[in-house]
C-alpha cells in the first residue's frame, strides 16, 4: 500500500516525458517537519551549543538598517567610553601637572641652594662679613661715619638670592601650557 502511494506521488511529480530506466527514484517530501522532528532538532541544537537551557521565546534585537540609527549607536558608545575613561584620564592629568610643579619647585630650590652656597662662601671671608654688616646692620668701623642716602636708586634693592629666599613653595604653580586653562577646569585641577 505504501509502495503504491509512493509510486503515485512520484508519477504526479515527475513529468511524463522524463526518461525512465534503471535509475533509482528519489523520495519526495513536502518539506515540512513534524513535531517529533522539531523536538529532535531543538535537542541537537542544545547539545551543540553546550547549554542545556533555552528560552521558550526569542528576544527581538533591534535592526540598524538606517544611517541615523548607526550614528546614534556610535554616539552612545562614545559617550559611554568617555564616562568610563574620565576618572583615569583625570588622575593622569593631575599627576602630570603635579610633576611639572614639582620639577619647577626643584629647579627653584636648586637655584636657592646655589645662591646660599655663594653667600656662605662670601661670608667665610673677612671682606664679605664686613660688607654684610655694613649693608644689613649699618655698622661702621671706628673713625667712620654712617650716612643714609635715599632716592638714588629706583629698584627695590633685592638680589636674586633674596627674592628666592622670600619665595615660598606655596607661591609656585604648575607652568602654564596652551591646553592647561581648559583642562584645569574640565578635570578640576587647583593650582
Amino acid at each position: 500500500m505504501a509502495k503504491m502511494k509512493a509510486d503515485r506521488l512520484f508519477a504526479d511529480a515527475v513529468p511524463k516525458d522524463a526518461p525512465s530506466g534503471d535509475e533509482p527514484r528519489a523520495a519526495l517530501y513536502k518539506g515540512k517537519m513534524g513535531s517529533s522532528h522539531k523536538k529532535s532538532s531543538k535537542m541537537q541544537a542544545r547539545e551543540k551549543s553546550g547549554s542545556g537551557f533555552s528560552l521558550p521565546f526569542s528576544i527581538p534585537l533591534p535592526k540598524f538598517d538606517s544611517k541615523g540609527s548607526v550614528a546614534l549607536l556610535v554616539c552612545a558608545c562614545l559617550v559611554v567610553s568617555c564616562l568610563l575613561l574620565y576618572d583615569p584620564v583625570k588622575h593622569y592629568y593631575i599627576a602630570v601637572r603635579d610633576q611639572a610643579r614639582a620639577e619647577l619647585e626643584y629647579e627653584i630650590a636648586s637655584t636657592r641652594n646655589e645662591a646660599l652656597r655663594q653667600d656662605v662662601a662670601l661670608l667665610a671671608t673677612d671682606g664679605g662679613m664686613e660688607e654684610r654688616a655694613r649693608q644689613h646692620y649699618g655698622w661702621v668701623k671706628d673713625g667712620e661715619n654712617a650716612v643714609l642716602v635715599a632716592g638714588l636708586s629706583e629698584d627695590d634693592g633685592l638680589t636674586p638670592a633674596e627674592v628666592l629666599r622670600t619665595t615660598t613653595m606655596n607661591d609656585i604653580h604648575a607652568p602654564e601650557t596652551w591646553y592647561s586653562p581648559v583642562l584645569d577646569k574640565v578635570f578640576g585641577y587647583e593650582r
